[in-house]
């Protein structure tokens, strides 16, 4: 959600897992080739498992003639927001 000093806006951030291609409109950063697995059972055993691995930018438009008040992102604990930037 966007939220403007004269009310709020619903926007729908869609972001696509990091081992699938580009969706949504957004754009690559940086892509590897593999990753670093951790068991599911706690047993702290890492692994590398080669499979395409991608973060991504997404560029979200905001109304320049609107005073910004906050943006507010969905409670998903996989989604990870590495840096937030606010550019005219």
């Amino acid at each position: 959600m966007v939220q403007y000093a004269d009310g709020a806006v619903e926007v729908e951030f869609k972001v696509p897992d990091w081992c699938q291609e580009a969706r949504f409109g957004v754009k690559e950063v940086i892509a590897c080739k593999s990753r670093i697995t951790v068991d599911s059972e706690g047993k702290n055993i890492h692994s590398r498992e080669t499979r395409k691995t991608h973060i991504w930018l997404l560029a979200v438009p905001l109304d320049p003639a609107r005073e910004l008040r906050g943006i507010r992102l969905s409670n998903n604990s996989c989604i990870h927001v590495f840096a937030l930037t606010l550019a005219q």
